[in-house]
């Protein structure tokens, strides 16, 4: 949701690497939440969240644990990459 909400305010003029980060952040926990609670109401689930920020002194701790969380999950697939790199490199080396 906070994600969500970082993705609209740059639409409405951020710099097109927050909206994209934000947007790729949304389509995480989207997915996150699908698989780990498949029979969740999103839109009643977000209504319910929104009322229970409204005012709430944690607020930012919990957007710095997501962030955190999908930082985290971005480096582990760079790391995949990386790796599958490394594999392609070493079976093209050995090819030779």
């Amino acid at each position: 949701m906070l994600f969500a909400t970082a993705a609209n305010d740059a639409n409405k003029g951020g710099s097109d690497k927050t909206r994209d980060a934000a947007g790729l952040a949304v389509m995480y926990f989207y997915a996150k939440l699908t698989v780990e609670a498949p029979d969740l109401n999103i839109p009643e689930a977000v209504r319910q969240e929104a009322a229970a920020l409204v005012g709430n002194p944690r607020a930012k701790e919990y957007g710095a644990a997501c962030d955190t969380e999908f930082q985290q999950r971005g480096k582990d697939l760079m790391s995949i990459g990386q790796q599958l790199q490394n594999m392609a490199a070493a079976q093209s080396s050995s090819s030779s």
